[in-house]
């Protein structure tokens, strides 16, 4: 069976570091691209819904040879809007901290001693859990991060919180300590060390904070439409367009996203197979995943918010944030036939308990002889 090559490896982690790069840039450029539309459509606006009707000068001077126009001045303004909303949503996330989201998607903390699914087969899996991050917090150099369990989620999945590696956390479903060999958790495991690594988790979080900013527009554009006190010339267009370019920058924000966390996950497949010398653990994930009815789907209602950094989304949309589970399955594993793991003709259940035979009931008859 071929398998990859370091070079082959540490090649990809280039690739995907590259193009993770490449759309930061874009992310950079778009921002910039947006800011003048904003300009040019408020000098429109101004032009045609304020200066011909009522004859304004639309100039203003701060010195003599040097003046601004009310769509700069505007511009700087909800510039200065987007950023604050930005920066406030970003401070928000960073007060809340790694244990917010774990706890808001249902998650438990495993301690030291406390077992989350109490029975014997499953502090057995936890135990393993444990160890596995012991031995990936080591091949990663990392401090080891809280670990959480989803009970409720029956799906094959995983995931990492924190904006650092001193504060972050790991959370796997019930449904990957079930279907999972030890193997197997220590690919998932090591995928999700990649992304606390790497920093994945600080740029999304940065990206989600601008994005909001960007569709704190729509919100100021409601309200100069629907709730201002007052109706100008230019009050109704200024309204409709900053509702229609905060939702137009927002969209164009999250495909930028998206196509920059679908590379980011190539980076932590492949940092996941570094950490654990064989691409196979990964790809059986994978493969698990793609055969199981639940698949990756989280039932948890923040889930959708928190969707880049799960191991696999079911997502298939322009927005999606993962590759397709084949894509990343052939890169991993070039000889895949292409069928998932049959759960009906290879069934798996390591929090199933064994099933003990019952001692036969003591004959009295013989009993008495004793």
């Amino acid at each position: 069976m071929e398998e990859f090559g370091s070079t082959d490896f540490f090649q990809w982690q280039r690739s995907s570091r590259l193009w993770s790069v490449l759309f930061v840039l874009v992310f950079v450029a778009a921002a910039l691209i947006w800011f003048v539309v904003i300009n040019f459509g408020l000098d429109f606006i101004f032009v045609h819904f304020l200066y011909k009707q009522k004859n304004l000068d639309h100039r203003i001077f701060i010195t003599q040879s040097l003046y601004i126009t009310p769509p700069m001045l505007a511009t700087v303004i909800f510039a200065g809007y987007t950023f604050f909303c930005s920066l406030a949503r970003l401070h928000s996330i960073k007060e809340n901290g790694s244990t917010y989201v774990a706890t808001a998607l249902g998650g438990i903390p495993l301690g030291e001693t406390e077992s989350v699914i109490n029975s014997p087969a499953g502090r057995k899996q936890e135990t393993v859990l444990k160890n596995v991050v012991s031995e990936m917090a080591i091949a990663s150099r990392m401090p080891e991060p809280d670990i959480y369990i989803l009970p409720r989620e029956t799906s094959i999945n995983a995931m990492a919180t924190g904006l650092n590696s001193e504060e972050a956390a790991v959370l796997v479903t019930r449904g990957a300590l079930k279907y999972l060999t030890r193997q197997e958790l220590s690919g998932i495991i090591g995928h999700e060390f990649s992304h606390i690594l790497n920093g994945d988790m600080r740029h999304n979080t940065l990206m989600a904070g601008w994005l909001h900013g960007f569709f704190s527009l729509t919100t100021f554009g409601q309200k100069i439409l629907f709730k201002g006190s007052y109706r100008s010339l230019c009050s109704v267009p200024m309204g409709v367009f900053l509702i229609i370019i905060g939702f137009l920058g927002k969209i164009v924000g999250k495909i930028i996203q998206s196509a920059f966390n679908r590379r980011r996950e190539y980076l932590a497949d492949a940092s996941s197979v570094q950490f654990t010398r064989n691409p196979l653990d990964l790809a059986g994930v994978l493969k698990k995943v793609g055969g199981l009815d639940q698949g990756s789907r989280i039932m948890a209602k923040n889930a959708l918010d928190c969707r880049h950094f799960f191991l696999a989304t079911p997502d298939k949309s322009i927005f999606r944030t993962h590759p397709p589970l084949e894509d990343r399955i052939w890169a991993l594993d070039p000889n895949w036939n292409g069928h998932w793991h049959d759960f009906e003709k290879n069934p798996v259940d390591f929090l199933a308990e064994p099933k003990t035979k019952k001692l036969p009931s003591p004959d009295p008859k013989k009993m008495s002889g004793i």
